[in-house]
């Protein structure tokens, strides 16, 4: 066992410039973050970054993004950045980079657990429609920390259940299309 705390390099709260529809960097916020631990792309702000704090609010390949405010159902909602796109991420997320001997995955799939969930709105401190979990909390999270090997093959595992989920939603999607279009057929007495 250990802490959130003892596995990271950094924690570290994300820009509270307002974000627009133009600026240099697309930027992710909370709604980016999926309930699901996804990181959704759809609905991009942009932002513009000064030179000096470039370094401090965007992201990399294998940071964790916590949502630290959110409804007491959502906060403490996690993903795992999987690009190398460049995104500057704003204050209502905290970005956590991990010693390289630890899988910002299995963190990610700790905090995304039934476990993780009620641990996370235990830690919450509620306010008026918002919950919030402050990284001084984050760093403090005891988790188990297996080694190293078995948190890259957990990775891995959970890697190819998301690529099978996303060939079975396209499919599904696929299916959608063909149904409506015989169904429109059939009513306009085609078949």
């Amino acid at each position: 066992m250990g802490t959130i705390g003892d596995m990271a390099t950094s924690v570290h709260y994300g820009t509270s410039a307002k974000a627009g529809d133009r600026g240099a960097w697309s930027i992710l916020r909370m709604g980016n973050i999926t309930d699901d631990g996804g990181i959704d792309t759809s609905n991009l702000k942009q932002i513009d970054l000064k030179n000096s704090d470039v370094a401090k609010y965007t992201l990399k390949r294998g940071d964790l993004l916590f949502n630290r405010t959110n409804s007491v159902e959502k906060v403490g909602k996690s993903a795992v950045v999987h690009t190398d796109e460049p995104f500057a991420f704003a204050g209502y997320l905290v970005r956590v980079r991990l010693h390289p001997e630890y899988s910002p995955d299995f963190v990610a799939a700790f905090l995304m657990s039934s476990y993780g969930s009620r641990l996370r709105r235990n830690l919450a401190r509620r306010a008026v429609n918002q919950a919030n979990i402050s990284a001084s909390r984050l760093r403090g999270i005891q988790i188990p920390i297996p080694p190293s090997p078995l948190q890259r093959q957990f990775a891995e595992e959970i890697h190819q259940i998301n690529a099978q989920r996303s060939r079975v939603e396209a499919a599904l999607a696929c299916d959608d299309e063909l149904f409506a279009s015989l169904q429109s057929r059939a009513f306009k007495g085609e078949l």
